[in-house]
């Protein structure tokens, strides 16, 4: 009779090696995550959509609405009541550089998630300076208030992912080159070392 009460193999077993490398992994696709919401949102601002993603980088819509505002695109009535209504504006070729210098900072998270593979965590870092000045901008640009708190913590989220990313990079250069058995090779190794039924010999 077989032994039903044998260990079984954890095949979600993990080695220090695959758990830094998983941190390193979320790390970078946090890029992607800012790099889409942020693109997404400066085409709903410049086609004057009332959608709009809070999960972004705040500079390129920062632009991208001050081009909005400096062409005229805001209602009439926002210019009267700020006494702005003989304001020249600039024409629509000024308010597209805005947009296309708003993505191609938006283009720069995307560079640093495609770069930061094999463990290039130059990019990485990149990324987290980039995002930190975003994030010191945002709070001088716009000041602190109730309505900015979501945004405050998604600032707060990528950023401990990207200094989660740089410390994994940091253990993973640190970790002896024994350390690069697989979970298979763990999976492996526990079931050769389960107890042997002598009654199913």
């Amino acid at each position: 009779m077989a032994n039903l009460f044998s260990k079984k193999p954890n095949v979600q077993t993990l080695s220090p090696r695959q758990k830094y490398e998983q941190k390193y992994n979320t790390s970078r696709h946090n890029l992607l995550l800012v790099f889409a919401f942020t693109l997404i949102n400066i085409i709903l601002l410049a086609i004057n959509s009332n959608m709009y993603f809070l999960f972004s980088s705040f500079i390129p819509l920062y632009i991208t609405d001050l081009g909005m505002f400096l062409c005229g695109s805001y209602p009439e009535e926002y210019y009267i009541e700020a006494g702005l209504e003989g304001m020249e504006f600039f024409n629509g070729s000024f308010f597209a550089v805005t947009v296309i210098i708003s993505v191609i900072i938006a283009l720069l998270y995307l560079l640093a998630w495609f770069m930061s593979s094999k463990n290039r965590v130059g990019w990485i870092i990149f990324a987290l300076v980039l995002f930190g000045i975003d994030t010191v901008g945002m709070f001088l640009l716009a000041g602190f208030s109730v309505d900015s708190i979501i945004d405050i913590l998604f600032h707060a989220w990528i950023l401990y992912y990207l200094i989660l990313g740089v410390h994994a990079h940091v253990k993973l250069k640190s970790l002896p080159p024994d350390e690069l058995f697989t979970s298979d090779a763990v999976e492996s190794t526990e079931i050769d070392n389960e107890p042997i039924d002598k009654e199913n010999i």
